[in-house]
């Protein structure tokens, strides 16, 4: 009920603006298939006319590696943690547009099997799904191979492998952990090898949706999931067979098809992987062709989410990978035992790592052992270091775990990374003697308010002489003091630039006893090292200043795994205090309502306002404080929020003045409407705006969708119109009180008489009653009488 009313009003809004909305013109001609088999949503239309045009990505099969399987995999936008949020309207039009279509849904993350109507191709249905913006992918669900080639002589004695990434050396340091789960995304295992047996914990059908508890079956199908089980865990030191890159770790087997061929698809790989890692496993390795799709992407965030790390072969047909970023997952290279590139493992850009891959010997299916050779055996290789890394130090993030695998890796061809081998050959041994002496990294968000009086040892690695304390001010709670020169600087956090999201440190804090003059440093570290300044706070002559909220965006290509903060004083001597509260760096995940601006920071602070041309936060607001200032042809838009609230009333109020503004000088107002276009709320003309004026305004009936944006421009020729106190939310404000300068506010009396003569002698906006505005006379004194005698309202 919920999608099908959000597509009506979307229809009902379409027609109060005036537009047309068929779903028959033009596009039976162009896209029969599409028209006929869909559920067209505003806009559809004109996307489906014009789609005759090449996509901007065409998909291609490679027969026995990947081929169409006449499916497709969509994941609707927002639906992913590190978006700016989910939009529901957005994401109900995603499901409603192919629901008609829809095959298999996710019971564990956002994203469906969708059919190509007959008539169609894959290519045809991606481009036009993803032109109309409401998706975050639309792949093919491809039939995908296992990554290997075929087997050789089972009784190869030699695990060369082991010598090559220093097993023996890791070993004497840490021999695994059975608090490690690795899972194994794959045909299944064989549940009675007597090297793999003991070492099980309930795994996972992801072509049946069903965990193993509840009679899903994961017993090996084909041999290959068995091969790379033990590659990875095989139990080490136990007298029989082989030994995995750890003696003693947990696996998990989530069978990922009933295939005896073991072919599947997209899916079923990507649901397995985020089923196991929401189920204890650490490290999830998927050894199947398509390691680059951004299905794989986003199923790897959430494996991250969950606490696991996401493996993935590069694939066996010695190709060149395309040029794309995959930050979460490691993908594999295969190298031969005298670390060459093996000569099927494919290379490029997204390659991580690589390991060994060419006749490597593991277990097999019915209790026996072989070697075999592909990125299926390298892969799981690679994650047994994982796992290694994982034993050695609990405590690590799974980003952590990532480059530490880097760090240890010994570097094959030209120097650094490279389309062959990433980062390099994994080093078992290397990789475990980083882990013991690393410390772990915070992951975003990071957050403290100084509840207890001792700093918490993973946040605060550097502390020179600031230390916890209850505030003196009424009211006070405890708080980080820093005094004279003492500084403290925050451990390193998880915060890699991937996704173009925002990133905002923010804290509040306030002087007590400093000199005026006297500073607060707060700074950041960039991507390079170096510290760059956040804010610089400076004393005023009171003795105890008031809290002061500070906001600072840090710029996408300053994020990086070793981002930290940093605060310093800059006093004199112990009298010298500085108070600091509530200090948090997260990803921003959008202006939600209330969106409130009073200006007071002197910015436009990126997490309200999404864009501003020429806009300036300057003197001159209400009462002598900061307000939005805009010249003709200037203009400020706010973050889009979620207005929802129908059937509740949205208010959207602000104070607005326009200082010199003629004949012919106007402000607009605007909003974002569902269609993404601005409409007029009102316009506001140059002589009636000399004095500040608080409008409030109640939103149309448009203006409550999901994205929804105000945006102020100033036009004419002259004048600077400022704008204050901005609220959009579900309450409007008290009509204005001129007369109310002084508190107790509500309340009428000698204060404010003494205020407005203050005011009106310091010619003050908040005393310029009366026209001639800008011109301070007895019609303001008069203005100012009547509104007193009058009363509050």
């Amino acid at each position: 009920m919920r999608r099908t009313s959000t597509c009506v009003a979307a229809v009902i809004a379409l027609g109060l603006l005036g537009g047309r909305f068929s779903m028959g013109q033009e596009l039976g001609s162009r896209s029969p298939a599409l028209t006929a088999q869909i559920n067209l949503q505003p806009g559809d239309a004109g996307l489906l006319a014009g789609h005759g045009a090449a996509p901007s990505r065409a998909f291609v099969e490679i027969p026995g590696s990947q081929e169409f399987s006449g499916e497709l995999i969509v994941r609707p936008k927002g639906a992913v943690r590190g978006a700016w949020r989910a939009k529901p309207q957005a994401m109900a039009r995603a499901f409603d547009r192919v629901a008609p279509l829809i095959t298999r849904t996710s019971t564990i993350t956002e994203q469906y099997v969708v059919r190509v109507p007959a008539g169609s191709s894959e290519n045809e249905l991606s481009a036009f799904l993803m032109a109309t913006g409401d998706y975050e992918y639309a792949e093919p669900n491809w039939t995908l191979y296992p990554a290997e080639t075929v087997p050789n002589d089972p009784l190869y004695a030699s695990s060369w492998q082991h010598s090559r990434i220093q097993s023996a050396a890791a070993w004497d340091l840490v021999t695994g952990s059975d608090q490690v789960i690795v899972a194994v995304c794959d045909t299944g295992c064989d549940s009675n090898h007597p090297d793999l047996q003991a070492s099980y914990v309930p795994g996972f059908n992801s072509r049946r949706n069903r965990a193993e508890v509840d009679g899903g079956e994961v017993e090996d199908i084909n041999g290959h999931g068995t091969f790379v089980a033990g590659c990875a865990a095989a139990i080490g030191n136990n007298g029989t067979g082989v030994v995995g890159a750890g003696w003693n770790f947990r696996i998990m087997p989530i069978r990922v098809t009933d295939n005896s061929n073991g072919t599947a698809n997209p899916f079923d790989l990507t649901q397995g992987a985020v089923w196991a890692a929401q189920n204890g496993a650490q490290i999830v390795n998927v050894s199947f062709s398509g390691g680059t799709s951004m299905a794989n992407q986003a199923a790897a965030v959430e494996v991250k989410e969950a606490g696991g790390l996401l493996f993935w072969a590069a694939g066996n047909d010695n190709s060149l990978l395309p040029d794309v970023d995959r930050p979460d997952y490691v993908i594999v290279a295969s190298t031969t035992s005298s670390d060459n590139k093996s000569g099927f493992s494919n290379f490029g850009p997204p390659v991580d790592v690589a390991a060994p891959g060419s006749g490597v010997r593991s277990t097999r299916r019915g209790g026996s052992y072989g070697t075999s050779s592909g990125t299926s055996f390298a892969s799981p290789i690679a994650a047994g270091v994982g796992a290694m890394i994982f034993a050695a130090n609990p405590g690590l993030h799974p980003t952590d775990v990532q480059e530490i695998l880097s760090l240890g890796a010994d570097d094959l061809g030209p120097a650094g990374e490279d389309n062959s081998f990433g980062a390099g050959r994994v080093n078992t041994f290397n990789s475990v003697q980083i882990a013991l002496g690393f410390t772990p990294r915070a992951p975003l968000p990071f957050a403290d308010s100084f509840e207890t009086a001792a700093l918490g040892e993973l946040s605060w690695v550097a502390v020179d002489g600031a230390e916890v304390e209850t505030d003196p001010a009424p009211g006070g709670s405890l708080a980080l003091r820093l005094d004279g020169t003492d500084s403290i600087e925050s451990n390193a956090m998880l915060a890699k630039a991937s996704s173009g999201q925002l990133v905002v440190f923010t804290f509040m804090a306030r002087h007590e006893g400093a000199e005026a003059g006297e500073t607060l440093l707060s700074e950041y570290r960039d991507a390079g090292g170096v510290w760059r300044t956040a804010a610089l706070l400076t004393a005023d002559a009171s003795a105890s200043g008031a809290y002061q909220r500070v906001e600072v965006v840090i710029d996408d290509a300053d994020l990086t795994n070793q981002l930290a903060i940093r605060f310093t004083a800059g006093g004199s001597d112990a009298t010298d205090i500085w108070y600091i509260d509530d200090v948090a760096v997260s990803e921003f995940e959008g202006a939600v309502l209330p969106l409130a601006d009073s200006f007071e920071s002197g910015e436009l602070f990126a997490t309200r306002w999404s864009a501003a041309i020429g806009a300036s936060v300057d003197a001159g607001g209400f009462g002598g404080t900061l307000a939005l200032s805009l010249d003709p042809g200037d203009n400020a838009t706010t973050q889009g929020v979620d207005a929802t609230v129908f059937p509740q009333s949205l208010f959207l109020s602000y104070r607005v003045r326009g200082q010199g503004a003629g004949e012919g000088d106007t402000m607009l107002v605007e909003f974002r409407n569902i269609q993404g276009d601005f409409a007029m709320l009102e316009s506001i003309s140059g002589p009636d705006a000399g004095a500040y004026g608080l409008r409030v305004l109640e939103m149309p009936f448009l203006a409550l969708h999901d994205d929804l944006a105000i945006r102020f421009t100033g036009q004419g020729s002259g004048g600077v119109w400022r704008v204050d106190d901005l609220l959009l939310g579900l309450e409007a404000p008290a009509p204005d009180c001129p007369a109310d300068l002084a508190e107790p506010m509500g309340t009428l009396d000698f204060a404010d008489v003494l205020a407005f003569l203050s005011a009106f002698g310091a010619q003050a906006p908040e005393a310029d009653l009366s026209e001639p505005f800008g011109a301070f006379d007895f019609a303001d004194v008069l203005a100012f009488l009547s509104s007193f005698g009058a009363g509050c309202p």
